[in-house]
């Protein structure tokens, strides 16, 4: 399962179908955008050059979603403020697109919903809890020790600026979490992976 898709399945009201609203940060699509973009980092198919990250590689990815992003992004350096904008531009609305894809996998139910005025618009409500149970263990083992994977502080990080890690963790699990995210920047220099996530950890909150 992708990074974004774990996080929308989490961000997701198992009952109503619903998004919980994401924190003022960042918002949901900027947020997913960044999923995709961290699972290039995770794949070695986004570097960091300097202050700007760059496309590499050619052979397609795992996901459709990934070689659609992995394309948007040409072979020029860009901000990583770039890249997110890049992947809305093309890739709107990306949550549900995401959805869409755990539907599919049966993970979700899909329904019609009729608004007023805004016609038919989808909710995704959870069939597979096992699914959803092993997504929150994955947060969980994240806390640990996330640099062993960049998906894992990747996850935490997106669930920390959607205002959502305290559903999850206790007070007592929160800090420690917190620590290992703000500990990101420590690691620039060693890991140039680390290094990347930690520029689009920048671009999120100067939004």
């Amino acid at each position: 399962m992708l990074l974004a898709e774990r996080f929308v399945l989490l961000l997701l009201d198992p009952e109503s179908g619903e998004f919980n609203a994401p924190h003022k940060k960042a918002d949901l699509d900027a947020l997913c955008a960044t999923g995709l973009l961290i699972e290039l980092v995770s794949q070695q198919r986004l570097r960091p050059q300097g202050n700007r990250l760059v496309a590499n590689g050619s052979l397609p990815t795992s996901h459709p979603l990934l070689d659609e992003a992995h394309h948007a992004l040409g072979l020029q350096a860009q901000t990583a403020a770039q890249c997110i904008a890049h992947l809305l531009k093309i890739q709107s609305p990306l949550p549900q697109h995401l959805c869409d894809g755990l539907y599919r996998r049966d993970v979700l139910h899909r329904e019609r919903r009729w608004k007023l005025f805004g016609g038919a618009t989808p909710r995704y409500r959870l069939r597979s809890h096992q699914a959803r149970n092993e997504t929150i263990a994955v947060l969980h083992a994240a806390k640990q020790r996330p640099q062993e994977r960049i998906a894992h502080i990747g996850l935490l990080l997106m669930m920390d600026l959607a205002g959502a890690l305290t559903r999850f963790f206790s007070a007592a699990e929160h800090g420690p979490a917190i620590e290992q995210i703000l500990d990101l920047g420590s690691h620039r220099q060693d890991d140039e992976n680390l290094r990347a996530v930690a520029l689009l950890r920048d671009a999120l909150i100067d939004t």
